[in-house]
């Protein structure tokens, strides 16, 4: 598993830093659509395949997240609340919030809110690295945790 987070980490850093360079070539209009725009630069097909990919990866998340939430919500409430209407109680205020958003509005919440996530994820991993007396790794988390600090406090609709 380790091998495969390595894999898809650089992969992913690998595809966001050539894509900089065709958002710089291309200079797209700064809208949800830009992501669809400068890929067709590099193939026709390629927005397709990242159309796909974002929609696969969302539904995943959606389902795996709402299982996950509904679970935890049953545990929580016992008997009282079926498992069958805590799914309409989570599905449907986030349905909503999408809808009546703007979808850069909706996209810089959600950045926002991942990226406190993270950063509790940092302080949680800095305190056991602290407890271990392993320096780099505090230093490395405490690097993480400030900069999804700033993002979380700091970041804006493009």
């Amino acid at each position: 598993m380790r091998i495969a987070q390595v894999i898809a980490s650089t992969v992913f850093v690998l595809v966001i830093a050539l894509s900089l360079i065709l958002f710089v070539q291309v200079k797209p209009e700064p809208n949800g659509t830009a992501i669809f725009i400068v890929p067709r630069e590099a193939s026709v097909f390629l927005p397709f395949l990242i159309l796909a990919a974002a929609l696969g990866s969302q539904l995943s998340a959606i389902v795996n997240a709402a299982n996950s939430r509904s679970e935890m919500l049953v545990q929580q409430v016992g008997a009282r609340l079926p498992q069958k209407w805590t799914f309409p109680l989570i599905l449907v205020p986030a349905i909503v919030v999408v809808l009546l958003t703007e979808v850069t509005s909706a996209v810089a919440l959600a950045s926002r809110v991942f990226a406190a996530y993270f950063l509790l994820q940092a302080l949680i991993a800095g305190r056991l690295a602290w407890r271990a007396r392993r320096w780099a790794w505090v230093a490395f988390f405490a690097g993480v945790g400030v900069a999804m600090g700033v993002v979380a406090v700091f970041g804006i609709p493009a």
